[in-house]
């Protein structure tokens, strides 16, 4: 792998995490909103 597709490649892995953080945000509020 090149230095660039390194680099995308933790790019699309933190974009999967930031996902996962705000479905687990939106479960934490609709389970406090009940």
């Amino acid at each position: 792998l090149t230095a660039f597709e390194k680099r995308i490649g933790s790019l699309t892995d933190r974009i999967e995490w930031a996902d996962k953080l705000i479905e687990l945000n939106r479960r934490i509020f609709q389970l406090s909103a009940e």
